[in-house]
């Protein structure tokens, strides 16, 4: 009786840990197929948002605060920093306090005309926009938390899994192009119609999807060559080049180059990590590889991407001047924001006649700006020093931690290539605005963190605890 009641205390652990990474697997699923949504509160973003809530539960009632390296309790407190943001914007203010905020005088003015009494309210222009906004950064926080606590081998199907649904949504693009404007496998009403969008709205977020898969394809290729499995090694090669495929049918420039950019970074990768006596090829077949991805894009993109440079389309047109408004209205503003999610209605305040568009704008194209506006001053230094921790981060990935396994220190590497490319990208366009893209980009940090994470001492097998070979 005894000997059965410790094999129950055994397998628990064990089965509730199988089944958070097999839920983990399906959320990545939804995260791809349903998080590409660039309106706030839409159906699809909300069965996201819900489906994290359970691993957001289980992911905090796992972590072991004893087992978490510098790196990641540093992280965390990033992130805690960050999702408390929009909670203080929403905070009810006394009258006596939000009056003299800048950029209320509106408020104010509405409230004396109709002679009604000032109530509390906290910083946020639309309390409603920063409520959905934060909402929206429950996904990314739940799978970084639950992947903080994975092995670098689960981190690694995870990424395999997401690879898997980004290989079905390539020929979902060219099924989009052949059908036109019209095609039934376009799930967004608001989208670009005549770009492959994939599984999200804007063909801009689809293109960040596409770049952001090429350095853990290279991972995966170059695992498999050290591992002689040929096989494995083809169909890496193939799914990269139908990645510039499906770059080259999104029409997307900057996600094109983008996609070059993360090519050339990975082949940096593989030639500081690989075997001496391997560089030299790993050198070659890596010009090789780049050099017919780059006639691949040019065959079946170039004559779309040149008319898009010849008949650029309004937006493109009037991007800097957005950018301009949106800076003013970031000084009017400063320094305590508008609140994050209200970009809209500031811009339509600010906007010049002269800017008057068929369809509104709803993003800055320029999230450092966007979120400058939103968030202010004390906002974007928490931002900033998250930033300078991803930069520590960076260098000990790069350039320390030279004793672990290649394997893990290229998983890590890769995992920085994609959050750099992100950042970057989100200087001319919002892909973090989506909750797909932010929750890889926390997949990809957690990826970073890989090395100097104490593995869990236990045998898969059995739910206990290891020996210790010293002994």
């Amino acid at each position: 009786m005894k000997l059965l009641k410790a094999k129950t205390h055994i397998l628990v652990p064990l089965q509730l840990e199988r089944f958070g990474l097999i839920y983990t697997r399906l959320f990545v699923v939804l995260l791809i197929a349903f998080g590409g949504g660039t309106r706030q509160g839409s159906l699809s973003d909300v069965l996201v948002e819900l489906a994290s809530l359970p691993l957001l539960f289980w992911a905090v009632a796992s972590i072991k605060v004893s087992q978490l390296s510098r790196c990641q309790e540093v992280s965390i407190a990033c992130i805690c920093a960050i999702l408390a943001v929009p909670l203080i914007q929403l905070v009810p203010l006394p009258p006596s306090l939000w009056v003299d905020l800048p950029g209320r005088e509106i408020a104010v003015n509405t409230y004396s005309a109709t002679k009604t009494a000032l109530p509390w309210l906290g910083i946020s222009l639309d309390p409603i926009a920063t409520w959905q906004s934060f909402l929206s950064l429950l996904p990314a926080t739940a799978l970084f938390l639950t992947t903080i606590s994975f092995t670098s081998n689960e981190r690694r199907l995870l990424i395999k899994t997401a690879l898997i649904v980004v290989a079905i949504s390539i020929p979902l693009d060219l099924m989009q192009q052949m059908g036109g404007p019209t095609s039934p496998f376009r799930f967004f009403v608001f989208t670009n119609p005549d770009r492959a969008v994939g599984f999200f709205a804007n063909a801009n977020h689809n293109a960040a999807l596409l770049y952001s898969c090429i350095p853990f394809i290279t991972l995966f290729a170059v695992q498999s060559a050290l591992a002689g499995r040929r096989v494995s090694v083809f169909i890496a090669g193939a799914f990269f080049f139908a990645v510039f495929l499906g770059l080259a049918s999104t029409h997307s420039r900057a996600g094109l180059a983008l996609g070059f950019v993360a090519s050339a970074f990975s082949s940096v990768m593989v030639y500081r990590l690989a075997p001496p006596m391997l560089r030299s090829r790993m050198l070659k077949y890596g010009i090789m590889v780049n050099l017919l991805a780059l006639f691949v894009a040019f065959q079946f993109g170039f004559s779309s991407l040149s008319q898009r440079v010849e008949h650029e389309d309004l937006l493109q047109n009037i991007r800097w001047p957005i950018a301009q408004v949106t800076f003013e209205a970031a000084k009017d503003f400063s320094p305590f924001g508008s609140g994050l999610g209200t970009f809209q209605p500031v811009y339509e305040r600010y906007a010049p006649s002269t800017l008057a568009m068929p369809e509104y704008v709803n993003h800055a194209h320029n999230d450092w700006l966007e979120l400058l506006l939103e968030v202010g001053v004390p906002g974007f230094a928490v931002i900033a020093a998250s930033l300078l921790v991803y930069l520590w981060i960076c260098i000990r990935v790069w350039f320390l931690n030279s004793e672990h396994e290649i394997s893990e220190r290229m998983l890590a590497q890769a995992g920085s290539i994609v959050v750099s490319l992100l950042l970057v990208h989100s200087v001319l366009d919002y892909p973090l605005r989506t909750i797909c893209m932010s929750s890889l980009m926390a997949l990809s940090w957690s990826c970073m963190l890989t090395l100097g994470t104490p593995e869990p001492r236990k045998c898969r097998e059995f739910g206990r605890p290891a020996p210790d070979p010293a002994k």
